[in-house]
C-alpha cells in the first residue's frame, strides 16, 4: 500500500500529524509544547521587530551564586525595533513619539496562572517610518519577596498621538531566554533558581 492510494483513515491522520511536525520545525510550538500568546496590538501602529533567537534570545537570566544554588536576580530584555506608520505615501519624512516598557511577571509553573510583579518605566523616543526609535535594552531586578517556579517578560509597544495620548500599543511575549550562568536558552520563562 502506498500513501496515494492508502485507506481515507491514513490520509486523515496524516494531516494533522503533518501540521505538528511543521509547527514544531519552524519553532511556532516548541516540543515542549510552549507556544506564547500572539501579539496583542490594540489602535494604530507601526512595524515593529523583536532579537528573540535560539542563537540570540531576546531575554537574559541573570543569576547569583549563593550557598550551592543559583538565584535568578535579574532579566536583561533585548529593545524592540519599533517604527512609525505609513499613513501618508506621498510624505516620507512621517514621525512622531514611541515608547516601550517591560513587565515581569511570576508563576509557580510555565502554565500559569502569571502575576505581574514589576514593571519597567517607559522609554520614549521619536521614530520615523524609515528609522527605529533609539531604544536600549532595559534591566528588571527580581523582586527580593518574590518567590516562584517561574518569571517572564511582556515587552509592550505604544505609539503616541502629537498630544501624548496612546495611538496603539502591542503586547509581546518573547520566547527565548538565555540562563546566563549555563550559556544555554531556554524557552517562556526564566527559573528561579537551579
Amino acid at each position: 500500500m502506498n500513501v496515494a492510494s492508502g485507506s481515507r483513515r491514513y490520509r486523515l491522520l496524516a494531516v494533522p500529524f503533518a501540521a505538528v511536525l511543521l509547527l514544531i520545525g519552524t519553532g511556532a510550538v516548541s516540543a515542549g509544547g510552549f507556544a506564547p500568546p500572539p501579539d496583542k496590538v490594540v489602535g494604530s501602529h507601526g512595524h515593529y521587530a523583536f532579537d528573540d533567537t535560539s542563537s540570540n534570545p531576546g531575554v537574559q537570566c541573570q543569576y547569583a551564586f549563593n550557598d550551592a544554588i543559583h538565584k535568578l536576580n535579574a532579566l536583561v530584555v533585548t529593545r524592540p525595533k519599533v517604527w512609525w506608520p505609513d499613513r501618508n505615501a506621498a510624505n516620507h519624512h512621517e514621525h512622531g513619539q514611541v515608547g516601550w516598557r517591560a513587565t515581569l511577571q511570576q508563576a509557580a509553573s510555565d502554565s500559569g496562572p502569571w502575576s505581574t510583579v514589576a514593571k519597567t518605566g517607559i522609554q520614549k523616543g521619536i521614530a520615523y517610518e524609515g528609522t527605529r526609535a533609539p531604544f536600549t535594552n532595559k534591566t528588571i531586578a527580581v523582586p527580593t519577596a518574590a518567590s516562584t517556579a517561574s518569571f517572564r517578560v511582556i515587552i509592550t509597544m505604544f505609539w503616541y498621538h502629537p498630544d501624548g495620548s496612546t495611538m496603539g500599543s502591542v503586547k509581546h511575549w518573547p520566547y527565548y531566554y538565555e540562563l546566563a550562568a549555563l550559556g544555554s536558552p531556554d524557552v517562556g520563562s526564566c527559573p528561579d533558581t537551579f
